[in-house]
């Protein structure tokens, strides 16, 4: 005991040190006042740097398909997620290894791997190989979809799920299947709706369809393109012009997001057709006018957010599309550059999995204002670090910093490099702060103090699996940063200091 209350003692005096002495460049204050950090709590003295997360067991239904091929046969698991793994992925990596079972079809065929699942804004884009076309008919890929479907849709979280098969939607019954939404009670009752459709649709032409589909937007703040459920209603095959058409409406529920095609305007100069590659792959071509360009320009946007936009809401509906093709103007588009990166698109041939790594989720950050109150904001993020507490605090640092800097109630001299450290357990995330943001705190007024406390509190704790936030200061729990806040207990989220009028989402950065 002796020796732990040595090592404790050490460790604060250590830490008073590095506060004491001089703060690196440029941030270094004109006087140097001697601060002294708190004595150390009861808790024993950790150094808490990068990021570590006790994910605890999540618990999914699986759902089968009963032997009678109709109705579903389920099984509750409880799933270990490691961290940055993703809960979407684990669940049917689960449902390819189940074994056979007289209660249930064998409904994935066997050999089929899972190339990957993305999850961003709510919905889940599973992509299977090739080996899932294995099926002896289209009601046996109906009990595919549906057992899929079924079993993302009870995630909490989970609003959408859409199943692709190396990179492409297949039809069901000659029709696109879209997103799941709602969990299939019947796969007899689903089959027979399909069915019926493809008969006035397809065979009659006399009727129109309508479908979920994820439209992806380009983020108003930062890169990224985010996806978006919206019903659509299609009165013929083109589906593409449909999928533009709703493009050019804009988000409706996304407040981070905006339209690469203005509304108002036919920008296609020819129908969408469908064309054979020389390696037999089938390429949607699309023609836009040179003034879309125009649009671009004003509205601030680069030519590959339209590109992304369209290619990858076309090519994640649109059944048996492969590529897409695409000219603005007269000038067929051989390349585009993504920040500081050129992709070129061999043959004019654009994929989806050019752009997939630009989908983006939304993450809600806490803005601080100098009256005590909060703007809520969403900002895009990578769908990997949308999940990560210590990136969604870089990302609420990149939106203060770009704040007006009368508005900002933020200690002047941080940065990115003062968080050194979240770890989440049991529901709580512990922040470790740098001995210079303890330092530049100190000058902090009551109201300034809560800004900062509840701009990083509200904001971790809209994140998934955290409900609390404690503090430390290089490792020490610290009672206040400035005298008005005790630290050393739990901190709930505060929502009721957000503003009820937001003003416009600032112009963030790129975040390390």
């Amino acid at each position: 005991m002796a020796f732990k209350r040595a090592l404790a003692a050490a460790l604060a005096a250590a830490v008073c040190l590095s506060l004491t002495g001089c703060v690196r460049a440029p941030y270094a204050p004109e006087t140097e006042t001697e601060i002294v950090l708190p004595e150390p709590s009861q808790e024993p003295a950790s150094m808490i740097l990068g990021e570590t997360m006790d994910v605890p067991p999540v618990s999914v239904t699986l759902y089968y398909v009963a032997a009678d091929g109709t109705s579903f046969s389920t099984v509750t698991r409880s799933i270990a997620v490691s961290e940055g793994e993703n809960i979407c992925e684990e669940a049917v990596n689960a449902l390819l290894r189940s074994g056979s079972s007289p209660d249930r079809m064998d409904v994935i065929p066997s050999g089929t791997q899972l190339l990957g699942v993305e999850y961003a804004c709510g919905i889940a884009t599973v992509n299977l190989s090739l080996d899932a076309l294995d099926v002896q008919s289209e009601q046996e890929h109906m009990m595919m979809l549906a057992s899929i479907g079924n079993t993302l849709l009870s995630i909490e979280g989970v609003e959408g799920v859409n199943v692709l098969i190396d990179g492409r939607s297949i039809a069901v019954a000659g029709l696109p299947t879209g997103i799941q939404t709602e969990m299939y009670s019947s796969i007899t009752s689903a089959y027979a709706q399909i069915s019926a459709e493809r008969e006035y649709f397809i065979e009659s032409q006399t009727g129109a369809i309508e479908r979920t589909a994820a439209l992806y937007f380009p983020a108003s703040a930062g890169n990224g393109l985010m996806p978006e459920l919206r019903t659509v209603s299609f009165d013929s095959s083109d589906y593409a012009s449909g999928l533009i058409r709703a493009l050019c409406e804009g988000p409706l529920s996304t407040p981070g997001a905006t339209t690469a095609i203005p509304d108002g305007a036919d920008f296609l100069l020819e129908n969408p057709a469908i064309e054979i590659s020389p390696a037999g792959e089938r390429v949607l071509r699309l023609d836009f006018s040179s003034t879309l360009r125009n649009y671009l320009a004003f509205s601030g946007l680069e030519e590959w957010q339209l590109i992304g936009s369209v290619v990858l809401t076309i090519c994640s509906f649109a059944p048996e599309i492969d590529a897409v093709s695409i000219r603005i103007g007269n000038e067929e588009v051989l390349g585009c550059a993504v920040g500081e990166s050129q992709i070129e698109f061999e043959g004019g041939t654009i994929r989806r999995s050019d752009f997939a790594s630009s989908i983006s989720s939304a993450v809600a950050l806490y803005l601080p204002h100098a009256d005590g109150t909060f703007e809520r904001v969403e900002r895009a993020v990578s769908m990997v670090r949308a999940a990560s507490p210590l990136s969604v605090l870089y990302a609420l640092f990149d939106g203060i910093l770009a704040q007006n800097n009368s508005a900002s109630v933020f200690p002047t001299g941080v940065y990115y490099d003062d968080i050194l450290g979240v770890s989440v357990s049991d529901g709580i995330a512990s922040v470790n702060l740098s001995a210079n943001f303890y330092r530049q705190a100190q000058a902090l007024d009551a109201t300034a103090e809560r800004g900062v406390v509840y701009a990083i509190v509200n904001t971790l704790c809209e994140l998934e699996g955290i409900a609390g936030v404690r503090f430390y200061i290089e490792g020490i729990s610290a009672q206040t940063l400035s005298g008005s806040i005790y630290l050393r207990s739990v901190l709930l989220p505060n929502p009721g200091l957000v503003s009820p009028e937001p003003s416009a989402v600032p112009e963030i950065t790129a975040t390390p």
